[in-house]
């Protein structure tokens, strides 16, 4: 929640990249090279 400039209560959306999430759950994919990667997670919150 974010107060505008007159006091007014607002809620925001946010997207966040989390790169904790594929460690904890050993999360990887095939590139196109063959080798394998560690994917980034996208949480968004739209409001």
């Amino acid at each position: 929640m974010f107060k505008d400039a007159i006091g007014r209560e607002w809620q925001l959306s946010t997207i966040q990249c989390d790169f904790n999430l594929p460690i904890r759950f050993d999360l990887s994919f095939t590139n196109e090279k063959n080798e394998q990667e560690r994917p980034v997670v996208i949480h968004r919150a739209i409001a």
